[in-house]
């Protein structure tokens, strides 16, 4: 992780004098335009190697990320502010985006095309069963009818 953009040597060096006057990590950040993280990040070397492990962990552990996701998604649909803020998001990455916008929305409509074709032929699989029971029971019947 690089430094935030606009963020320089001589940056850091204040936050760390703010840091020993006594300011808060959440107040430095105001100060600078960046998030408490950031600056926590910056200014404490430990902090710096647990945000890494944390990449490294979530890459790794699918229960992690499905932890991740979840909580994400009730933020997401608990929270209008954070819902917003994510649509502006998503909106500006697709403006700045195109090319990625148009294989994601080529991606999203195969996807449900294929999710049609499977619910087609569950379908289709379930009538045949029903076509076989049908058969089944008549052909019972038939042999309960012969054999009385």
């Amino acid at each position: 992780m690089g430094k935030p953009k606009g963020l320089k040597k001589s940056d850091i060096d204040t936050m760390i004098e703010l840091r020993k006057m006594g300011y808060t990590f959440k107040d430095i950040g105001k100060r600078f335009g960046i998030s408490e993280t950031s600056v926590r990040y910056h200014l404490n070397p430990h902090y710096k190697t647990i945000i890494k492990n944390k990449a490294k962990l979530q890459k790794r552990n699918p229960e992690y990320k499905r932890k991740m996701n979840e909580n994400y998604m009730k933020r997401y649909y608990s929270e209008e502010e954070f819902r917003r803020k994510h649509i502006e998001r998503a909106k500006r990455y697709q403006k700045e985006n195109p090319d990625k916008k148009r294989q994601y929305n080529q991606n999203y409509l195969a996807k449900r095309a294929n999710e049609r074709a499977r619910k087609e032929e569950v379908k289709s699989v379930i009538a045949g069963l029903c076509i076989l029971l049908i058969i089944t029971v008549i052909i019972l019947g038939i042999i309960n009818l012969l054999s009385g």
